[in-house]
C-alpha cells in the first residue's frame, strides 16, 4: 500500500477518518524506512596515547617541579623581571597615566635568553637572530621524544624522512621590536612563525605536517586537535604537539592596560571575583600516537586522547565573550565521539582567565552541556591551571593537558588558587560543578550500571577559548595497564648496564647529577626498565658514561662517584671516536661475542669508544620498557641581539686571539698550520670557541651553512689574493678537508709559520657594507626571492668587482 502513497496522503487519509492515528503512524513509519539513505559505516574511531610530554612554566623548570607547584597550591605570579623591560619607564599603578602599564605582575620564565645552539647544529652567530620562542620550543621538543624514549632514528624506521607531524601553537613574536638597528630588524622580519614548527621538522628530519596555530588562546589545544586528527586520518604516524608563549617586550602589557583588561594587584582570580586577567608564559609539547601502537612497542603513556573537537562563536555573541551556546554544542559533540557516558566526567579543566564575565559564560556553557545529559549538580570539580600561572595564552592548552595528565598520574585533584569568595555570575550551587580547591585523592567514580556498581577510569574533558570565539576541546582518560602486562622487575638477576652521554662534559656531569637526583626521590620505575630506555632511547653523543649496577643504592653510589671524581672499577667513561672501524662487520661480530659471554664491562669500554651496540640483542633487554627519565642537560650560553653592530663582525675575542698566539709557536708543519688557521678563522665567523672545532668534525655540526661558508670563502680569497672555485669548496665538509684542499691547491703558503699580520687583519675584519650584502644575499635566500645558485654568483661578482656591484 505504501508504494503508492507519501506522507502527505497518509496524514489526509488521517485528517479525513480514512485510517486511525495509529495505522497512520505504521504507515508514516514504513515511509520514513524506505526513503532513508544507506546506513553509513564510520570507521573505527582511534584513540590516540599521549607518550612524550615536556614542558617549563612560571618557576617551574620542568614538569616535576610543575607539579609540585601545582599540588602545593604555589601562586607563580611574580613582577616583570629586571631583564625584560624598566618598569620605571613602563609601570604606574594610575590606571589613567598615559603611556604605562597600571600592572607589574606576570607568570615568568627564567632564562629565555639561553640557548644550547650547538647541539641544534646553530651557530651562536646565528642563534642571536633566531627567536627566543623558536629556539626554546625546539628544545622542548627534544625534551618531549626523550621522555617517550625515541630517537630520531628509530622514527624514521629506515625512511629517507620519519611521519612525524608537527603543530605548535603561538600568537605573538616580541623579538623584531628589540633590534638595535635597522639590519637587524630588516632580518627578523623574514621569519615568522612558520619557522617555529619547520625548524623542529627539519633538525629531527620529521617529513608529516608541519604547522603554526593561531586562534589566540585556544592556539595549542586546536594544535593537540589537529594533530590527533591528523594521526587517524594516516597523514603521520606520531605527532608533536604544543604551545610557546613569552613577553618579550612591554607593548602587551601597555595596550591591555590602555583597555582595562588587566588586573591590578596581579593576582589570577580565575572562577573568583576579579578585576582582570594576568599574564603568564608557558613551553611544552606532547608526543602524540596510536594507543593500539602504542600498547605494542611498549611505550610509557600518560593518558589518552578519547575526543577532540573545534568550533567557532559565530556571531550570536560579543567579538570577545564566549558563546554559551557554542560551548554547549562543541562538548555534547566531543562527548558523542567520545563514546563515553558523561557521568563518568570526574574533573573538568576549564579556560577560565580572571574575566568574570568570560569565566562565567564559559561555566554556564558546560553547565547546559552536562544537565542535558542528567548530570547531577555539583557532582564535578572544576579547576584551572591560569590560577597558577596567569593567562599563558598560546600555551594554555598544552599546560591544561599536562596538567590533567599530571593529576591522573599521581592520582590526585590540585587545589585551584583565589576563587574564595567564587565569581557569583557562576551560579555553582545550581550546577554541575565544584571548585577544586584544595589537593584531594582522585578517586575513580562508581556507576550504577545494570542494578550494580561499575568502577570508571577517570576521565577529564579540557576546554579552551580563544578571544574571537575559537573554542577547543579535549576529552582525556586515565591508561590502565593491561592485567597481561606485567611490570618488569626490580630486582634483575645480572648487573645491568646504565648509560649516559652528551655533547660535552659539562652536559654529562649535569646529566649525571639529575638522574641522581631522580633516584634520590625514589621515583617508581623498575631498574630494567630504566636501563633498558637508556639504552635504546637515548641518541649516542660524543661524551659517554656506562655504569654497571644490579640495585638502586650501586646506582646511585657510582653517579655520586662519577660526579665527585671517585675511581670505580664498574664504572668507564670516554670520548666517541670517530673511527669508521667501530662499524665494520669485524667490530660487529666482536660486539656479538661479548654479549654472548656477558663481559658487560668490556661491552661497556667499546661503547664509551664509539662502538654501536644493537642493545635489543641482549636478551634481557627485551623484556624491557620505555620509561619517562630526566632528559638532556642543555648547555645554558646567552644567545642575544647583539647591543650594536660590531666594527669587525668576525673579528676574534681576546682569549681566541690568546690562544691563537701561544698555539702559532708550537705549529712547525704546514697541514697543521692551515688547520689551525682554518679552526681560528671559523670560530671567528660562528662565535665560538676555538677548542670546540674538531678536524674530522663535520662543520654543520657547528652551523656552517652555505651563507656561512660562502663568507669563509670570501676570507681565503682576501688572504690569498687567489680565486678559490665555489663548488669545489662546498663539497668538502671538516677542516681537514679544506686544508687538504687549500695545500692541494698551492694557495697556502707557510714560510714563517704563521700569516702575515697585515693579511690576517684583512681576512678577519670585515666592513659594515660587506655584512649588508651578506645580509641582503641571506634575506633573500629565506624569503626565496634568489636560488643557492644565483647567491654564489651575486658573490663572485661582488668578489670580482672588489666590493662595487650593487
Amino acid at each position: 500500500m505504501t508504494q503508492n502513497l507519501d506522507k502527505r496522503s497518509i496524514l489526509e487519509m488521517i485528517k479525513n477518518g480514512q485510517v486511525t492515528s495509529a495505522e497512520g503512524s505504521r504507515l508514516l513509519k514504513q515511509i520514513a524506512e524506505r526513503e532513508a539513505p544507506p546506513a553509513v559505516v564510520k570507521e573505527a574511531h582511534t584513540d590516540i596515547a599521549v607518550i612524550g610530554l615536556s614542558g617549563k612554566y612560571p618557576l617551574a623548570r620542568d614538569l616535576h617541579e610543575f607539579w609540585e607547584r601545582l599540588a602545593s597550591g604555589t601562586n607563580c605570579i611574580t613582577e616583570v623581571p629586571q631583564d625584560r623591560w624598566d618598569l620605571a619607564q613602563y609601570y604606574h599603578p594610575d590606571k589613567l597615566h598615559p603611556g604605562t602599564s597600571y600592572s607589574k605582575w606576570g607568570g615568568f620564565l627564567d632564562e629565555v635568553d639561553r640557548f644550547d645552539p650547538l647541539f641544534f647544529n646553530i651557530s651562536p652567530v646565528e642563534a642571536e637572530l633566531i627567536d627566543p620562542q623558536e629556539r626554546l620550543f625546539l628544545e622542548k621538543v627534544w625534551e618531549a621524544l626523550e621522555d617517550a624514549a625515541y630517537t630520531r632514528e628509530e622514527l624514521a624506521r629506515g625512511k629517507a624522512a620519519a611521519a612525524v607531524g608537527v603543530f605548535v601553537g603561538c600568537i605573538y613574536r616580541d623579538y623584531p621590536l628589540l633590534a638595535n638597528s635597522a639590519e637587524q630588524a630588516a632580518f627578523l622580519s623574514i621569519t615568522p612563525h612558520y619557522s617555529i614548527a619547520n625548524r623542529v621538522s627539519n633538525f629531527f628530519n620529521f617529513g608529516g605536517p608541519s604547522v603554526v596555530l593561531n586562534t589566540a588562546c585556544s592556539a595549542s589545544l586546536t594544535a593537540l586537535h589537529f594533530a590527533a586528527e591528523s594521526i587517524r586520518q594516516g597523514r603521520c604516524d606520531v605527532a608533536i604537539a604544543g604551545g610557546v608563549n613569552l613577553h618579550l617586550h612591554p607593548n602587551r602589557f601597555l595596550g591591555l592596560s590602555q583597555i582595562g583588561l588587566l588586573g591590578a594587584d596581579g593576582v589570577s582570580r580565575s572562577l573568583g571575583v576579579s578585576d582582570g586577567f594576568v599574564l603568564g608564559e608557558g613551553i611544552g609539547a606532547a608526543v602524540l600516537k596510536p594507543l593500539a601502537k602504542a600498547q605494542k612497542d611498549g611505550d610509557h603513556i600518560y593518558g589518552v586522547i578519547k575526543a577532540s573537537g573545534i568550533n567557532h562563536n559565530g556571531g550570536a555573541s560579543a567579538y570577545g565573550a564566549p558563546n554559551p551556546q557554542a560551548l554547549q554544542e562543541l562538548v555534547q559533540q566531543v562527548l558523542e565521539q567520545s563514546g563515553i557516558e558523561p557521568r563518568s566526567l570526574s574533573y573538568v579543566e576549564v579556560a577560565a582567565n580572571g574575566s568574570e564575565l568570560g569565566d562565567a559564560m564559559e561555566v554556564a556553557g558546560w553547565s547546559d552541556a552536562l544537565q542535558r545529559e542528567a548530570v547531577e549538580q555539583q557532582s564535578c570539580p572544576i579547576g584551572t591551571v591560569k590560577s597558577n600561572l596567569g593567562n599563558i595564552e598560546a600555551a594554555s592548552g598544552i599546560a591544561q593537558l599536562t596538567k590533567v595528565l599530571l593529576q591522573m598520574r599521581h592520582k590526585k585533584l590540585v587545589p585551584s588558587l583565589h576563587a574564595d569568595p567564587p565569581n557569583a555570575s557562576l551560579n555553582m550551587a545550581a550546577s554541575p560543578f565544584y571548585i577544586q580547591d584544595r589537593l584531594a585523592e582522585w578517586r575513580r567514580p562508581q556507576l550504577e550500571r545494570a542494578g550494580a556498581r561499575q568502577e570508571m577510569p577517570l576521565r577529564a574533558a579540557i576546554s579552551s577559548l580563544g578571544i574571537g570565539g575559537a573554542n577547543a576541546l579535549l576529552i582525556v582518560e586515565e591508561y590502565r595497564r593491561e592485567e597481561n602486562q606485567t611490570l618488569s622487575s626490580d630486582r634483575p638477576e645480572r648487573p645491568l648496564l646504565f648509560v649516559f652521554s652528551a655533547k660535552n662534559q659539562n652536559s654529562l656531569r649535569a646529566l649525571a647529577e639529575k638522574m641522581r637526583d631522580f633516584f634520590a626521590r625514589a621515583e617508581e620505575s623498575s631498574l630494567s626498565d630504566v636501563a633498558y630506555t637508556l639504552q635504546v632511547g637515548r641518541e649516542a653523543m660524543k661524551e659517554r658514561l656506562a655504569i654497571l649496577a644490579q640495585n638502586r643504592a650501586e646506582l646511585f653510589e657510582r653517579l655520586t662517584n662519577f660526579l665527585e671524581g671517585v675511581p670505580d672499577s664498574r664504572m668507564i667513561s670516554g670520548k666517541a671516536s670517530h673511527s669508521e672501524a667501530y662499524k665494520s662487520p669485524e667490530w660487529k661480530s666482536k660486539l656479538q661475542s661479548l654479549i654472548a659471554q656477558q663481559d658487560w664491562l668490556k661491552l661497556a669500554e667499546v661503547w664509551t669508544r664509539g662502538g654501536a651496540v644493537d642493545w635489543r640483542a641482549i636478551d634481557q633487554t627485551k623484556l624491557g620498557k620505555r620509561v619517562s627519565l630526566p632528559t638532556y642537560a642543555f648547555q645554558r650560553n646567552r644567545c642575544w641581539l647583539p647591543e650594536s653592530e660590531p666594527a669587525a663582525a668576525v673579528a676574534p675575542t681576546a682569549a681566541t686571539a690568546a690562544t691563537a698566539t701561544a698555539t702559532r709557536a708550537v705549529v712547525a708543519n704546514e697541514t697543521a698550520q692551515a688547520q689551525f688557521m682554518l679552526r681560528e678563522m671559523i670560530a671567528s665567523i660562528l662565535k665560538i670557541d676555538l677548542e670546540e672545532i674538531e678536524l674530522d668534525v663535520n662543520l654543520k655540526q657547528y652551523g656552517m651553512d652555505s651563507l656561512v661558508g660562502m663568507r669563509l670563502v670570501n676570507h681565503l680569497q682576501k688572504t690569498y689574493q687567489q680565486t678559490i672555485s665555489v663548488r669545489s669548496f662546498f663539497a668538502l665538509s671538516t677542516v681537514e678537508e679544506i686544508a687538504e684542499y687549500l695545500i692541494g691547491e698551492g694557495l697556502f703558503e707557510a714560510a714563517s709559520g704563521e700569516l702575515a699580520p697585515e693579511r690576517q687583519e684583512r681576512a678577519l675584519s670585515e666592513p659594515a657594507v660587506e655584512d649588508r650584502f651578506y645580509t641582503f644575499l641571506l634575506s633573500g635566500l629565506s624569503k626565496g626571492m634568489i636560488t643557492p645558485d644565483q647567491a654564489q654568483e651575486l658573490e663572485s661578482e661582488w668578489m670580482r668587482t672588489g666590493g662595487r656591484a650593487r
